[in-house]
């Protein structure tokens, strides 16, 4: 389904925590492709893109981490000023709300978003009705 798979680790104190997530994905040869760290109301989020997220997962669960797995939209924006609006606009048209958008890293002359919404198979037949470039597990391979 033209989605890519998106881990999250939920926990009060995480940003004394990010290092040692780094590390242990390091460790285990996982590199990050994309990531959003936020905190709110003493909890923070870590979401990520993993190159290897089963294996990612199955580290960081194995150390007690609180992982959660996700499905999200991988798109390709347009690179110019106005381009997000290429992925937002079919979103909002169809109906599907945002809850959070981050970009990939090192993409080259790409501009890839990684996109929760609410309703990811609405969302993905929105994009591709507007032409809108999807990643799949391709992603992971960039």
């Amino acid at each position: 389904m033209s989605t890519v798979m998106q881990l999250s680790i939920t926990m009060p104190d995480l940003a004394a925590k990010l290092a040692d997530i780094s590390s242990l994905l390091g460790e285990n040869g996982v590199n990050l492709l994309a990531l959003c760290v936020d905190e709110a109301e003493g909890a923070g989020v870590f979401r990520f893109i993993a190159s290897d997220p089963h294996k990612a997962s199955n580290v960081l669960r194995s150390f007690e981490f609180p992982v959660k797995e996700e499905r999200v939209l991988a798109a390709e924006t347009p690179h110019h000023p106005g381009g997000l609006n290429a992925v937002l606009k079919p979103l909002q048209e169809a109906g599907v709300r945002v809850k959070y958008l981050y970009c990939v890293l090192a993409t080259g002359k790409r501009t890839i978003l990684i996109v929760g919404v609410d309703n990811t198979e609405v969302g993905v037949k929105a994009l591709k009705r507007n032409w809108i470039e999807l990643y799949d597990d391709k992603l992971y391979q960039m």
